[in-house]
């Protein structure tokens, strides 16, 4: 059990302590997301009047090799809680995105790079209405657009945009099967640091 602290401890530290890598190789980063997600919720085409929706991410981002100066491939994944509610509904998600896109650091300004990725996710999705609540399978996808910055000593700083194409679970809260679903546009931002 020491030597498990110890080593955990350990690469702690130098991962912390460690000078920024350079910057124009490549991207390689774990980022934290939050923000604020589309309220555009449905059931079965009908407004279930959703006032708020909220999500917290976990994010890691990777190129595939080191950028030219036409930037490259980065590929990733994330995996996040949604939250959303409103005078009679809430609704909780839990969800892995997959990302797949394109990366640019710009030449003049190392520091700052650009994003942008589709994303595919499978994940769970439950419903409550206060008198009945259900669990369903979720699938969401769209797209991605994100900018951000990194400081000398690794640590960032970014915004991503996103339009959630479709998000849909199947829900049955004893009237029958309907599908639950949202779409729109989401503003969320990252902090994080390039590994």
């Amino acid at each position: 059990m020491r030597i498990r602290s110890l080593v955990i401890t350990t690469t702690f530290a130098v991962l912390t302590a460690a000078p920024a890598a350079a910057l124009d190789e490549g991207i390689n980063d774990a980022r934290g997301i939050i923000g604020f997600w589309p309220e555009n919720y449905e059931a079965d085409g009908r407004d279930v009047g959703v006032d708020s929706a909220y999500r917290l991410a976990g994010q890691y981002i990777r190129s595939l090799e080191s950028f030219g100066d036409a930037g490259g491939l980065i590929y990733g994944g994330e995996g996040s809680f949604t939250f959303a509610s409103g005078d009679n509904i809430d609704s909780t998600a839990l969800v892995v995105d997959g990302h797949l896109g394109y990366g640019y650091i710009l030449p003049d300004m190392p520091n700052l790079h650009f994003e942008g990725t589709a994303f595919l996710g499978l994940g769970i999705e439950t419903v409550d209405t206060g008198g009945n609540d259900d669990l369903g399978p979720l699938i969401n996808y769209g797209l991605r657009a994100a900018g951000f910055y990194t400081f000398d000593n690794s640590w960032q700083v970014g915004l991503d945009l996103r339009y959630l194409i479709n998000s849909s679970s199947s829900q049955d809260l004893g009237g029958g099967d309907f599908d639950y679903e949202d779409d729109g546009v989401a503003v969320l931002f990252a902090f994080g640091k390039r590994m």
